[in-house]
């Protein structure tokens, strides 16, 4: 049976939605297998009628999710500093490819997308909290 790989997105999204208290725990794993995918999707050839394509802007929808998802469930006994951190860096190659000239090409509106995830992964550290060294290099990169 072929899997939808829109629907697949779409099913994790939930999970991520609904049951997102117990995902926090595995979010850092989770983050590395999304980015894991991500660039398998955009080393295909193939792209039926643009569904790699919406796929991998799927993935970074979710990715946008766990840190929401993060910021909501702070409460819990979890580190968050320290998972934000782990999944800025697991993500920071998906984040440089996006803004390559390739990034470019395989994602339309990739700059919007990579903005909407570094201003959640900031809003997500409070609003005390400085930009990490990491998320400022691509807060420049896009605003200068």
């Amino acid at each position: 049976h072929d899997i939808d790989l829109e629907e697949l997105l779409d099913g994790l999204k939930t999970i991520v939605d609904k049951f997102g208290s117990k995902v926090v725990q595995y979010a850092v794993e989770l983050s590395q297998e999304l980015v894991n995918q991500f660039f398998k999707m955009i080393k295909k050839e193939d792209d039926n009628n643009g569904e790699l394509y919406c796929a991998a802007e799927g993935v970074i929808k979710i990715l946008e999710n766990i840190f929401s998802v993060i910021s909501k469930n702070k409460n819990s006994n979890t580190n968050h500093s320290d998972i934000i951190n782990n999944i800025e860096n697991i993500i920071s190659p998906l984040l440089d490819f996006t803004l390559s000239g390739e990034g470019f090409e395989f994602l339309d509106n990739g700059l919007d997308l990579l903005k909407e995830v570094i201003e959640c992964m900031h809003s997500n550290n409070g609003p005390n909290v400085p930009l990490s060294n990491i998320l400022w290099k691509y807060f420049t990169l896009i605003n200068y």
